[in-house]
Formats: C-alpha cells, structure tokens, sequence
C-alpha cells in the first residue's frame, strides 16, 4: 500500500538517516499526514496518492516499527527479506505487518490498527513529583482524532536531565492514556530543561504540557481495589499492593513468551533480578479471572 524512499535507503544500505533528518521530513506536511489514514478500503482519491499520504506518513511508520522492534539487526535483516520474498508480488501493508511480525517476533497488530488503519497522531503531556531519590512520573496523551483512534498505545521515550549524575533516557510502555510510574532511585532532577519527550524522534507527535506538580500521587489513578505494581519502573524487586490471596503469576516478555512463572504469597516481595532489563507483562491469575499488569524494569 506504500513504499518510502527513506526505507528503501534503509534496505539498500543497511544504514538509516539521521534521526533528527528523517524527523523533518515528517514533519514537513504535518497536516497532511495526521490528518489520513494508510489504509482506504474502497477509495481511489487523489489523496491516497499525495506524497504526504505514501511517501511521509509511510516512512513514518516504518520508521517507528523500527523502534518498537528495538534491535536493528533484526530490522533490517526483515525489511531485506520482505523484499526478497515480495519482489515478484504486490504486497499490502498487512502482508508486512504479518511478515515483520512473524520475522521479529514482535506483535504490530495494535501499532497497525492505530497508525496504519487509524487517524491521527498523540499529543503527549507529563506530569512529574520528585519524592527523595524518586521519581513519580504521569504521561498522559490525547489524540488528534479521538473518534477513530482514541489511544496509542506505543512506547515512548523520555529524557530525564539529572543534577550531578549523567542524564538518561527511559522507555515507557504505553497502554492507556494516563499512565502513572514511580522511578526508583533516578536521583535528583534539574529544575530546568528536565524532560524532553521522545528525544530521538522516534514516533510522530506533538508535544504538551511538561510541568512538575508536587501534588501528584502514586494511587491518583485508582481505586482501592487496583493492584499495583509499586515501585513501577524498579530494579527487579518489587510489590504487588493490594493483592492479598496467593496467586499464580506468569511474566512474558514483549515477544508474548512466557520467562518466568511464579507461585505469589501475600506480603512477599516478587524477584525478577534473574531476568534482563527491559519490559514485561505480569499475568496474575486469581480464582479463575486474569489481570494483567506492565511492569518497567529500570
């Protein structure tokens, strides 16, 4: 359904453009590509056909589908094999999602549904606290247009400016549109130039509002009745509040494949230091229902 310049450099040199050029390019027609859609079940208008609509909004999300998959070997060793196994065929965009997915490992059926059959883009707003050595971050978005795509739930980054220790830069599952994390240990942030969301520019979006607000609070977002991962993001120790009958816990990593099964007893601290950094998903199986829960490791 599309093809983009800018990935077709990427297949034939094995080396992307600059992040911050590829960033300009997309943003150059703003209107123009958050303003459509990919995918046009029956159509045939002339803006299917703008350069906005397949070469910018294309790249765009090639360029994202980058960033979820996070291992550019892996990335571009697909985009050549998508080629290869396509090149005497028409292919349509899900024929690439279903191969980058099947490639990779990694599920697009969410980021397809949102960006490539979707509308629209996020605008993205964080509120902070600094709690000691903490840090309680909110991210929040809305999105452009609601009545077609209501949420994006991909992951975000954000650049953390940290007085007397290097600045660093966090990657944040998204799931819904508010989003509550306590950093554990981060340190003290700068009171200037604090955050910078999506610093690589790895997802079109626009920016909102980024204010420190002391008044923000770990159970803001929830009932009483909410289990809660606490400290989320953290070093691999961590707590499930409210959680108060022995369960049955499955982590998965971000591929969907189980890593680690755990037998939960209340009050008992749950141990992941075994596993790699990175994202996981907890199942918690509790008489008969489920309840899933993110978990950041830091």
């Amino acid at each position: 359904n599309y093809k983009s310049i800018s990935q077709e450099n990427f297949i034939q040199t094995n080396n992307a453009p600059k992040i911050t050029d590829m960033n300009a390019v997309l943003w150059s027609n703003t209107a123009a590509i958050t303003s459509i859609t990919l995918y046009h079940r029956f159509s045939n208008t002339v803006a299917q056909y703008s350069t906005a609509y397949l070469y910018d909004k294309g790249a765009g999300i090639v360029h994202t589908i980058r960033f979820l998959i996070d291992n550019d070997s892996l990335f571009f060793a697909g985009l050549r094999s998508f080629q290869l196994a396509f090149s005497e065929f028409t292919a349509k965009g899900v024929d690439f999602k279903d191969f980058m997915t099947a490639y990779t490992g990694v599920n697009l059926d969410a980021f397809f549904e949102e960006w490539y059959f979707g509308e629209g883009y996020p605008t993205y707003s964080v509120r902070w606290k600094q709690d000691g050595q903490n840090v309680l971050v909110e991210i929040s978005h809305s999105a452009s247009k609601p009545s077609v795509t209501p949420t994006f739930t991909n992951d975000i980054e954000i650049f953390f400016n940290r007085m007397g220790q290097p600045d660093t830069v966090i990657r944040f599952p998204i799931s819904s549109n508010i989003e509550l994390f306590t950093i554990p240990n981060i340190g003290t942030l700068s009171t200037t130039s604090t955050i910078n969301l999506d610093p690589n520019n790895w997802i079109i979006n626009n920016t909102g509002s980024i204010i420190q607000d002391n008044s923000l609070s770990i159970h803001e977002n929830s009932t009483s009745k909410d289990l809660l991962i606490t400290p989320n993001p953290n070093n691999g120790i961590f707590a499930i509040d409210n959680l108060n009958l022995k369960a049955e816990i499955h982590v998965y990593d971000m591929y969907g494949k189980v890593v680690k099964t755990i037998t939960f007893e209340p009050n008992t601290p749950i141990n992941l230091t075994d596993l790699e950094k990175g994202s996981y998903l907890l199942e918690i199986i509790l008489s008969g229902n489920h309840k899933r829960l993110k978990l950041v490791q830091f």
